[in-house]
């Protein structure tokens, strides 16, 4: 089947073939990948049950997306039982993304004490910098000083006594 092209005037009008689409060789991610990027999904979104299954699956629990972001990094912001799932099927919580930040930075810096807690009980660095040299405790300090909140003084607390400088 060929499509005609319209023109003005006394021309003839032209055939244009259909589009063809060539079948990918292979896909553009693989399997492997897909699940890995799913279980970052998950855990953005606070899906307890898929993130479970994912893992149950084989999902990477350390891969790193394109910014160097992993399932704990992206789960710390509100999920912390998933953020301790993801601890207990040994994600490694000292990895950091592409602005060297780790999970604790993100748990502290969006006050989340508990979370802080869990994380440093279970091997956290406190005494970790960004690619722009702020610390951990530093940008608890900073935080404290646009939210009257208590739990910045009390992660603040917290990190201070497992020696943070």
């Amino acid at each position: 089947m060929h499509l005609s092209k319209r023109t003005s005037g006394n021309r003839k009008t032209e055939k244009i073939p259909p589009k063809t689409f060539k079948a990918f060789k292979r896909p553009l991610i693989s399997e492997d990948e897909r699940l890995n990027l799913k279980l970052a999904d998950a855990s953005k979104k606070g899906e307890f049950g898929e993130v479970k299954k994912l893992l149950e699956k084989g999902a990477d629990v350390d891969f790193q997306d394109k910014s160097g972001w992993t399932a704990l990094m992206y789960a710390v912001f509100e999920y912390e039982e998933i953020a301790e799932l993801l601890v207990l099927n040994k994600a490694n919580i000292n990895l950091k993304n592409e602005d060297g930040r780790t999970a604790l930075m993100f748990a502290c810096w969006q006050g989340h004490l508990n979370t802080a807690k869990f994380l440093i009980e279970n091997g956290a660095e406190v005494n970790v910098q960004d690619i722009y040299e702020k610390s951990i405790l530093e940008g608890v300090i900073e935080c404290r000083k646009f939210y009257t909140d208590l739990k910045y003084k009390q992660i603040e607390n917290l990190l201070k006594e497992n020696g943070a400088k």
